[in-house]
Parts: structure tokens; sequence; C-alpha cells
């Protein structure tokens, strides 16, 4: 008996079947990035519940933690149901989250992590039992595929940024290991670049 599977994705017809015979009443998803065909989702009589990493409907997609400081959205935490539409789904709870102007890609992704965590633990007793209120998604927010954000890594030399949007730009790509933005130099060799930042204690006393 198979009752654990490790799809690449959930395109698979064997894979809704696998999903059928189980006859889940809910399924939960916990920041997947598999995208829910509607055939799925029309599986549980209770719905999918979802974890998302902003504050929807902002940054919906891919790479949510970097299009927060790239757009400078306000920062938050989603709980919703999955709907055919990526992440547009009914909204069950969301929490605000501070976006520092001290916050890395890295940082906030860490940070968006643990408050995801705790919406779900504080949420999960009301959803097990069921229904729970919901409302709609307002606004068009924004929405960005996987790998979209890469296009904006490598900085042009010669191009012209304010202070703030090259800040921004380094820090939200900066989560090592991974590459950082990164520029060509004269010889053709690419300079990777990440930035730290840390939060100065002011000594001023007025």
């Amino acid at each position: 008996k198979r009752d654990i599977i490790s799809p690449d994705n959930l395109d698979d017809k064997w894979i809704t079947a696998w999903v059928k015979k189980r006859n889940p009443e809910i399924i939960l998803s916990f920041w997947s990035s598999f995208i829910f065909r509607e055939d799925l989702i029309d599986i549980p009589p209770r719905g999918i519940v979802n974890l998302h990493n902003s504050l929807l409907p902002h940054c919906r997609g891919s790479g949510a933690n970097i299009w927060t400081i790239l757009e400078d959205k306000p920062g938050g935490v989603t709980l919703h149901y999955i709907s055919p539409e990526i992440d547009k789904g009914s909204i069950i709870e969301q929490r605000k989250l501070p976006v520092h102007s001290w916050d890395t890609g890295k940082s906030l992704y860490y940070r968006q992590q643990d408050a995801m965590i705790e919406l779900f633990e504080d949420k999960w007793s009301e959803i097990r039992v069921g229904p729970v209120e919901t409302r709609r998604q307002e606004g068009n927010g924004s929405f960005h595929y996987y790998n979209e954000a890469d296009q904006l890594r490598e900085l042009d030399l010669d191009e012209e940024f304010t202070v703030r949007e090259l800040i921004d730009r380094l820090r939200a790509f900066s989560f090592s290991p991974y590459n950082g933005c990164y520029f060509v130099d004269s010889n053709g060799n690419e300079v990777n670049i990440h930035v730290e930042l840390n939060r100065g204690i002011s000594t001023r006393k007025d």
C-alpha cells in the first residue's frame, strides 16, 4: 500500500486518482509550490487550505519575500483556501508582518515562515472542526511567476538607480548561500553581491 508519494508536480492524472481513492475531507498545503488543478481542488468537500508568505492579494505566486521588498508592499502571511486561480482563494486569516529597512530576502523569508507556523497553529483547531468564516480577497494585488525575479539579478553597471532602489534590489536578493545580484566586469567576470544589514543604535538623546 503506497500512502506516501513525492511527485514533481500535480499534473499527472494518476495523482488525482491516488487522492480520490483516499477520499480526504480536507487537504493541507504548507507553503507548497505545486499548482493544484481544478479536478484535484474539487475532491475534498472541505477544500484545500494553503499558507502563503504574503499579505494577499499582494505578491501572489512565487518569491513573495523578494517581491514584498522590491515592490514595497505591506508584509504579512495568509491562510486561505485554494481556488483554480493561483493564490486567489477565500481568506481564512491574515497576520501583518513589518518589513524592516534592514530586512534581506533571507531574514524576511524566515520571519514569514515563523509567522505562518504561528498562524496555522492558532487556527487549526477551528479549521479541523469547521466550518470557518472566510472573506474574499479585495483588490488586484500582484502576481509573479517562478524565476521571474531572476531577471532582475543582473545589474547593468551603467544603469541609473536611486540609492533606495539599489539597496532594495541588493537586499531583496541577499539570501546566502544562494547567488545574489551580480554584475559583469570589463573582463567578463560575473561578480556576485550579498549585503548584510544591521540596525544602527542611535546615541542621540534628543
